[in-house]
């Protein structure tokens, strides 16, 4: 029988790492015996497949089967309410006495996760850790960080990040400073988001997308747009290919500004290096920078030009077309008057810029 149950814990491992939930449940349901170690397995396998529900079942299962528990099963429940965003449930386990360093991690995360207004709640978790000795590692650091980047106090993210680096005798990876980086966007902390992108490679570390989105969004807030174009020419050199979120954050930056050329040229490096089924959801949103941008700027024969090309104009692109018209001197009323009827015609309010 315990060769029977290795294999079936192996068979559902191996479903598990696919994330096959269904099949993984299918098999626990088809085996004859089982023990606490295939409960746990078959817990595990479901909340890598997000089934943190049917984990739980399976975990609860195991007190009323007489089967031992361990902290196996300690851990994947844990884990499972981080799944499924029950960071209450998360945080009551860290009451029990067996709750080490994983379950810390699992309740940091549900609360980046789910946790209202909780920044406050990370910074008790750590104390709570402290008092217990338990050994820091850097899962548990990234999950603290990132559970404190989540609240309106980003600020207390980069503090953390200045004790982990300077207390603990511990290599931060790039979740680390992804989460710091993401705290200054959201305080338009630009020269803190770079800064840190600069110890991510002084940590011979290699900045990830998510680093360099994260710092071109925090130079994006605070209309740094010439660093924000200096970050996304740095992505091609450090061969870390820019997505949809690094060309629009940039092209915004260069609308706040006024910077329609280099807003245009931000519009021409997207087409040249997204591929075509990709720039679909993102083709409007950078149009409409670059007519308001040029609209800005009083160059309204480029915004016109744009917006004569731009497939299903929303009420961003017709505020910027009127702007743009508006621009011309007055030049340009019969389209003014065009853009007006569309926009009717398609039910969309001009805004107050226009």
């Amino acid at each position: 029988m315990d060769a029977d149950v290795k294999e079936a814990r192996r068979h559902i491992a191996s479903l598990g790492r696919t994330k096959a939930w269904r099949a993984v449940l299918q098999t626990f349901l088809d085996f004859p015996g089982a023990d606490g170690r295939l409960n746990n397995a078959a817990a595990a396998a479901c909340t890598r497949g997000l089934a943190w529900s049917s984990a739980l079942e399976l975990l609860q299962a195991i007190p009323r089967a007489a089967l031992r528990g361990n902290q196996v099963t300690f851990n994947t429940a844990a884990t499972a309410f981080e799944k499924g965003s029950q960071w209450q449930k998360a945080v009551s386990l860290l009451h029990a006495a067996g709750a080490d360093v994983v379950t810390f991690s699992a309740a940091c995360s549900a609360l980046a996760r789910g946790a209202p207004d909780g920044w406050q709640l990370p910074l008790e978790l750590l104390r709570s850790f402290q008092q217990r000795s338990l050994e820091f590692d850097v899962v548990f650091c990234a999950s603290v960080l990132s559970a404190c980047e989540k609240g309106p106090r980003w600020e207390i993210g980069i503090e953390l990040l200045d004790w982990m680096r300077s207390s603990l005798d511990l290599p931060l990876n790039l979740f680390c400073f992804g989460a710091a980086i993401s705290a200054c966007r959201k305080g338009s902390n630009w020269q803190g988001a770079w800064a840190l992108l600069e110890d991510i490679w002084s940590s011979a570390l290699q900045p990830d997308l998510v680093a360099f989105n994260a710092t071109i969004s925090s130079c994006e807030k605070a209309q740094r747009w010439e660093f924000a174009i200096e970050l996304l020419e740095m992505m091609s050199l450090q061969q870390v290919p820019p997505d949809v979120v690094s060309f629009n954050a940039t092209a915004s930056a260069c609308e706040k500004r006024a910077q329609w050329s280099w807003a245009l040229w931000v519009f021409s490096q997207l087409k040249r290096t997204i591929p075509v089924e990709k720039q679909k959801g993102a083709l409007l949103n950078i149009s409409n920078a670059c007519v308001s941008a040029c609209a800005k700027a009083l160059r309204w024969q480029e915004a016109l030009l744009l917006g004569q090309q731009i497939d299903r104009p929303d009420k961003v692109t017709y505020n910027g077309l009127l702007c743009a018209c508006r621009a011309s001197g007055g030049s340009r009323w019969p389209m003014l008057l065009q853009l007006v009827i569309e926009m009717s015609r398609h039910l969309v309010m001009p805004g107050v810029d226009a």
